[in-house]
């Protein structure tokens, strides 16, 4: 049965590493990541390359960030595979957290918005192999360029998009010997701790939820799906009567918001509610992905994603994945205070 249920988490890992859409991102503790993805690593690696999976500073239990896990699992296997071709003896790996003035983010590597200074989480994959070439270097994330005989260049040019897209950043160490490429990610920041609203949305059930979709057949649907569920439903066809309500009507437990509707658009529209309502937890929904969200936006504990159609099991456990992302980040802000 154990041999099973590893063969069974083992399948999971290397699905989620193959899996093309772009999905949520969720607050995940790195060094539990890394760990549960160690035996894909370690078998990623050349049998007599020695790899080490270091612990993680000892300052912090967990080293908490908001991401797509499957991306992020991409992006260390992309730079684990080249640490383990270009090692002689061993590649290592290091989770920590870090704070990174705006002095050092000269030398950080990013795309499209500039990232600003403050706490992040790294992993540093580090090997002992020839270094990069000091000529190669200002081309290393290049499309198309590689140092491989027989590379395609795209590795390390889809790892730096990627990070930048969940906010992240990535630095590169080369010397004499070895080289040492430090992905790192903004620590999750926590609301403000908000006993009300994570107490009424503990069960996730009996919620008084708001769903918002222009199309009226989808709004018919899926409230009659949340009302067999045992909640509570008021639905609209637009953003400005949903805001109305928001301030005017009862106290929302959860907005549930289609992506594209035709007025404003649902992340315009997501926008406006969290400037009045910053804890209130929204959900998007739409039959694609969630490339039209902004990261920032969805690196919030209070906002997430699930794509439709979706079944009564599928939106309670998206509702829990929720309350479990908002708790987390209440509790890291309130220690954080302490």
């Amino acid at each position: 049965v154990n041999a099973v249920a590893t063969a069974a988490d083992l399948c999971g890992e290397l699905a989620d590493i193959v899996e093309p859409t772009v999905s949520a991102p969720k607050v995940v503790d790195v060094n539990r990541l890394i760990e549960k993805f160690g035996t894909v690593l370690k078998s990623s690696v050349p049998s007599e390359i020695e790899l080490d999976v270091g612990k993680t500073d000892s300052d912090s239990a967990e080293l908490l960030v908001k991401v797509e896990p499957a991306n992020l699992k991409r992006a260390v296997l992309n730079l684990v595979v080249n640490a383990g071709e270009a090692a002689s003896r061993f590649v290592s790996i290091q989770a920590y957290r870090k704070k990174i003035a705006e002095s050092e983010l000269v030398e950080a590597r990013f795309v499209d918005s500039e990232p600003a200074p403050g706490e992040f989480v790294c992993i540093q994959i580090n090997d002992d192999g020839p270094g990069v070439d000091e000529d190669a270097m200002p081309w290393l994330f290049d499309p198309y360029f590689s140092t491989k005989e027989l590379g395609r260049g795209l590795g390390l040019s889809i790892v730096l998009r990627t990070l930048s897209r969940q906010g992240g950043i990535l630095f590169v160490d080369s010397k004499d010997e070895g080289a040492s490429f430090s992905i790192c990610l903004p620590v999750v920041e926590g609301v403000p701790a908000n006993e009300d609203a994570v107490a009424s949305f503990q069960s996730a059930e009996n919620l008084n939820i708001l769903v918002v979709d222009d199309n009226h057949l989808v709004l018919e649907s899926v409230s009659s799906l949340l009302k067999l569920s045992g909640h509570t439903v008021t639905g609209f066809d637009s953003c400005g009567t949903a805001l109305d309500a928001i301030r005017n009507g009862p106290h929302f437990n959860l907005v549930l918001l289609d992506i594209s509707m035709p007025d404003i658009t649902g992340v315009d529209c997501a926008a406006r509610i969290l400037a009045e309502s910053p804890r209130l937890p929204i959900l998007f929904f739409s039959g694609y992905g969630a490339e039209e969200i902004p990261p920032q936006m969805l690196m919030k504990p209070n906002i997430d994603f699930m794509r439709k159609p979706f079944t009564q099991e599928q939106f309670q456990m998206k509702l829990q994945e929720l309350l479990r992302a908002i708790e987390t980040a209440s509790s890291a802000s309130t220690g954080s205070e302490a």
